[in-house]
């Protein structure tokens, strides 16, 4: 929470310097400042202790999060992601944006979890047959 206030507060005062284009920075992947506060949520997910039926939903679905981030980010998905979203509230209210998002988000979500699975079930079918040449060899 300090390194996100102490970059928040960054930001502010490029702002106020009229530097906005600067301001925008300092949230990319690559400041140092947004990597402590990365550093910092990983390791208080870490000390979590999760029991009972929440912490099997999370140990259940908090696997694939990795690489539901590396899908829904890949340079070549980027142009087509938001496409049709755009398409589709051109045509809406703007009240119903909110829903909107919140549908896209979640059906986005559980279409790059599918293909997470199917990437680690294919993993494990390589793995297999790699056990299997090993061990004839």
């Amino acid at each position: 929470m300090l390194a996100g206030g102490v970059n928040f507060l960054l930001a502010l005062f490029l702002v106020y310097l009229g530097k906005g284009n600067m301001a925008w920075k300092l949230f990319s992947y690559n400041n140092p400042i947004v990597y402590i506060q990365a550093i910092a949520l990983f390791i208080s997910f870490l000390t979590i202790k999760c029991n009972g039926r929440i912490g099997i939903f999370i140990g259940r679905f908090g696997q694939y999060t990795l690489g539901i981030y590396l899908i829904h980010s890949h340079s070549l998905l980027i142009p087509y992601r938001f496409r049709e979203l755009e398409i589709i509230m051109k045509d809406m209210g703007v009240i119903f944006w909110p829903f909107l998002i919140l549908l896209y988000c979640i059906i986005l979500y559980i279409v790059c979890n599918c293909v997470e699975i199917l990437r680690k079930k294919i993993a494990k079918c390589f793995v297999k047959i790699r056990t299997i040449n090993v061990k004839r060899v």
